[in-house]
């Protein structure tokens, strides 16, 4: 491994960049919950406060193969700065365990602050869906921005150091770090299962970045709704009807346009929430959502 990869490795493993959501929320923590001491996996949560009660979202095991977006709910003491919260329901995961198999974090935290550095570290406990203990850990998040900094500060330390080469400066300085571990991003041969409350989805389909020619189709239930579609900045939109049960929508890559790889933002909305997604193929390759009628 060359030194440029041994400093994004280290990166990763201590920040989990990930870049900053459509929402845009007051509060966004990015760390690790470690488990029996040892293993580690990528977290985040991002919430608002509304006369203490918090409620938003967690992301678990960023750009693994288990995935999972959960809705929060908690409470903050201003007092005591103590962070309570849960997740209470899955929005989408990639897992392939059953939704009764999932382990949901209740966790317990302090808020400290300090010189501009935010940080949020606990315990938390697993609860299994009928209330059963499934595991149990702890947890460091760091602000967001605080995260950001670090970055600047490490990129700072790249340019100046006589030990890296210039090829490889210019390779760190044009990677985007909050990229790589972005959540809900959708790669090939991959599943996202997503849990539907309406007889219906609207698909908002565009290109969020610069037009390139990226052409994808898509098909769900075996029918097909979108055929070597030019992908625009403007959103394509969709309505489409669900049977109960399983629903497979199958996203296409006809090519790769001017600037590999194929990218299309995909919202995937109903009265109750938004989903929002981002396919990344290499031509002629296929990624896949399951909505999951109840």
């Amino acid at each position: 491994m060359n030194l440029i990869s041994k400093l994004f490795t280290s990166f990763f493993l201590f920040f989990y960049m990930t870049s900053v959501s459509q929402e845009i929320y007051q509060n966004d923590y990015i760390g690790n919950l470690t488990i029996y001491d040892t293993i580690q996996l990528s977290y985040r949560i991002e919430f608002n406060i509304d006369k203490q009660k918090i409620i938003g979202f967690s992301y678990t095991d960023i750009g693994g193969a288990d995935e999972t977006k959960s809705k929060i709910i908690g409470t903050y003491d201003k007092v005591t700065k103590i962070v309570t919260f849960k997740e209470k329901e899955i929005t989408y995961t990639k897992s392939i365990f059953n939704e009764n198999d999932f382990c949901f974090v209740n966790a317990k935290a302090k808020l400290k602050i300090k010189k501009n550095k935010s940080l949020l570290t606990g315990d938390f406990t697993g609860t299994l869906s009928d209330g059963s203990k499934c595991i149990d850990g702890k947890f460091t998040l760091i602000n967001i921005k605080t995260a950001k900094n670090k970055l600047n500060q490490l990129t700072k330390k790249v340019n100046k150091s006589k030990f890296i080469s210039k090829k490889d400066k210019e390779k760190f300085n044009n990677t985007n770090l909050l990229e790589q571990l972005k959540p809900s991003i959708l790669n090939e041969n991959e599943n996202l299962t997503l849990f539907w409350k309406t007889n219906y989805v609207k698909l908002e389909i565009w290109d969020n970045k610069k037009e390139d020619n990226d052409r994808i189709s898509v098909n769900i239930n075996g029918k097909d709704i979108l055929v070597n579609y030019i992908l625009k900045n403007k959103k394509k939109y969709l309505k489409v009807a669900l049977n109960k049960g399983k629903n497979i929508i199958k996203i296409y890559a006809n090519n790769e346009g001017y600037a590999p790889p194929n990218t299309a933002t995909i919202n995937l909305v109903n009265e109750y929430k938004v989903v929002n997604l981002t396919t990344s193929l290499k031509a002629f390759k296929t990624t896949t959502i399951t909505l999951i009628k109840r």
